[in-house]
């Protein structure tokens, strides 16, 4: 149910009315942006944060769409990329995923009435084309179609690292700094990393330390012995001397028994010539499919 103040209600009630909405977006950084499509600047105070909300200008809303069946509320919201709010680099750059938004309803021409909650949510999918981005907002409900359980399969449902998984990465991490520059997800370390083994950094994580890209990550799409590719562009350019930390990859198959052979696990244990087979959480034998559905011929 929702709350709305008797003076708001009042106000609503009038055939002309002094409306606006204001959009708070909280990243999982931390930090708070706001806008509205009011044709001025709105400063405003919800009971947990004093905001700036910002006129934004070619700001679109869809309707909102909810249901009784508990399916997943749909909104949009269509905007120009601003140079000094939202930018493209960012977007790119992951910065918004899962970030917290909140839409409510205020009376510009008096803020003391109070605000109508709209909608809460998070930011789903990002679609970036002609200095344009187009945002879903993903209702409470969303999280109700997150699978909590497992499911049996031939891929490893861990992730290198974690808690099921068990290899210490701490331990496999490797600095360099970048000698020479193909492209923005393109380039060859100054010095050879070692163990120097092709495809060992394959579907590992690179984290810069320092010039443009500080603080982002890209998965490794392909190492070969002397350069690095990754599986996209990073959303600055990458300049000669950045330094970064990698990490091994795991290709949730092979490289649990052939890779991490002989190295620490999280819980002080060292894996044995059969690698990390003992966390391996993946059923190679169950057949798929095409066995299933097989018939014999005699």
């Amino acid at each position: 149910m929702k709350t709305i103040s008797t003076a708001l209600a009042a106000h609503l009630g009038l055939s002309c009315t002094t409306v606006c909405v204001l959009w708070k977006v909280k990243r999982t950084d931390g930090t708070i942006l706001g806008f509205t499509n009011h044709d001025v600047d709105v400063t405003y105070n919800d009971g947990s944060d004093t905001v700036d909300y910002e006129a934004l200008t070619g700001y679109t809303p869809s309707a909102v769409e909810s249901g009784s069946d508990l399916g997943t509320d749909n909104l949009q919201v269509t905007a120009f990329l601003d140079a000094d709010a939202i930018t493209e680099a960012d977007l790119r750059a992951g910065l918004y995923n899962y970030a917290d938004i909140q839409m409510r309803l205020v009376n510009y021409a008096d803020l003391t009435m109070g605000d109508l909650k709209i909608r809460k949510g998070t930011l789903g999918q990002v679609k970036l084309q002609n200095g344009e981005f187009v945002a879903e907002i993903r209702g409470l409900t969303f999280w109700l179609t997150s699978v909590l359980g497992e499911t049996y399969g031939p891929g490893c449902r861990a992730d290198l690292g974690d808690a099921q998984c068990q290899v210490n990465l701490a331990l496999l991490a490797q600095n360099g700094h970048v000698a020479t520059v193909t492209d923005n997800e393109t380039f060859v370390p100054a010095s050879g990393l070692s163990p120097a083994a092709p495809d060992y950094f394959n579907y590992g994580i690179v984290t810069w330390t320092s010039g443009a890209n500080d603080g982002a990550l890209m998965e490794v799409a392909n190492w070969d012995r002397t350069t690095i590719k990754l599986f996209e562009s990073m959303p600055y350019a990458i300049a000669i001397g950045d330094t970064f930390t990698i990490e091994p990859g795991c290709n949730k198959g092979t490289d649990c028994n052939t890779k991490f052979v002989g190295i620490k696990l999280l819980d002080g244990t060292t894996t044995g010539s059969g690698g990390n087979i003992l966390n391996k959480h993946s059923e190679d034998f169950i057949p798929g499919m095409d066995s299933i559905l097989a018939v014999g011929i005699n």
